[in-house]
């Protein structure tokens, strides 16, 4: 049995893949103990190529390809086809550092984990080329204890950064519990994260810097539109629908509202900055409301004014933030 399943969606990628899938081969572990599945997500450029002649100097990758459909569809089709008894979804544009994941694994296996998170660190293409890769791990991980996933949910977990690639997944806690990306969103990565999180038995969150997260100008905030605000819409509601399911406690409870709240104030600071979404501000609002007809926050003077504002007024709330912003993009 593979001990790991390396998932990473492909897509037009050429500049970026192999440095990605050589970052894999250096991580102390041997080629029959994991896997590298390479999903090709109809890429134009010569993503393809480059991945088949890479395949044909190891004996652990597998490549799978499919009209375009997106990261989710691709790591869904990942975990599903992976082999290994943790799984570690990668952007095929990223890194990792070396000689990191085998003390994930030893980690992992030690203590029986549903989930265990790294740190990362943004890069730019510049600032890659600068990173001082260490060549020798000492994560000192003994003395790390284990939490339910809950917990690690209140202590470890930041909305503004709620990437899947952070974590490692035991498949089976995967498989058990249904926990698949939303196909054909944006920021899914938060629902999925969240979900897994609050259905974890056993987590810890290591001091292990082993993921360098590639900064693009292009990224999914620099690029915002009205497809990417109603996906937002629907991850709040997927998230605000586990305040009734999950049987959480008063701090999860919170934590959980203060997460939806963040999802939420990037809408509203959208759609009241940015010129070519004010627009649609009626639309995107009133589609919040069918999805979430009782969302309100309370744990604030802010948010409890921001909750009255969309329940009662929030065409004129965003119409004031928009006109007394002097600098809209």
């Amino acid at each position: 049995m593979k001990y790991l399943s390396i998932i990473v969606p492909v897509y037009n990628v050429a500049l970026y893949i192999k440095a990605c899938i050589d970052g894999f081969c250096q991580q102390g572990i041997e080629e029959d103990d994991f896997e590298i599945i390479l999903i090709n997500d109809g890429s134009t450029d010569n993503s393809l190529q480059i991945i088949t002649d890479i395949e044909k100097e190891h004996t652990n990758i597998l490549i799978l390809t499919q009209k375009n459909q997106g990261a989710s569809v691709s790591r869904n089709q990942g975990i599903i086809y992976a082999q290994g008894k943790y799984i570690l979804l990668v952007d095929s544009d990223d890194l990792l550092i070396p000689n990191t994941l085998s003390h994930f694994l030893e980690y992992a296996q030690r203590h029986d984990t549903d989930m265990i998170q790294g740190k990362f660190i943004k890069l730019d293409n510049v600032g890659i080329k600068k990173f001082p890769f260490p060549t020798t791990i000492s994560p000192h991980t003994m003395e790390i204890p284990t939490k339910d996933g809950e917990a690690g949910f209140i202590e470890n977990y930041c909305p503004q950064e709620s990437y899947a690639v952070l974590y490692l997944y035991k498949k089976t806690f995967l498989i058990e519990n249904g926990l698949f990306f939303m196909e054909h969103k944006y920021f899914e990565d938060i629902a999925f994260t969240v979900n897994c999180l609050l259905r974890a038995k056993c987590f810890a969150s290591l001091p292990i810097l082993f993921y360098i997260y590639r900064q693009h100008s292009n990224s999914i905030m620099s690029t915002m539109n009205t497809t990417k605000l109603y996906s937002m819409n629907d991850i709040i509601e997927n998230l605000y629908s586990l305040l009734n399911e999950r049987h959480l406690s008063n701090k999860g409870m919170q934590k959980l509202k203060d997460s939806i709240y963040a999802s939420f104030s990037v809408n509203l600071w959208y759609l009241s900055h940015y010129r070519q979404l004010y627009p649609y501000r009626k639309e995107i609002i009133n589609d919040l409301k069918r999805k979430v007809p009782n969302l309100s926050f309370h744990n604030s003077y802010k948010q409890r004014l921001v909750s009255f504002c969309f329940k009662y007024i929030p065409s004129l709330y965003i119409s004031a933030r928009y006109y007394s912003t002097r600098n809209k993009y």
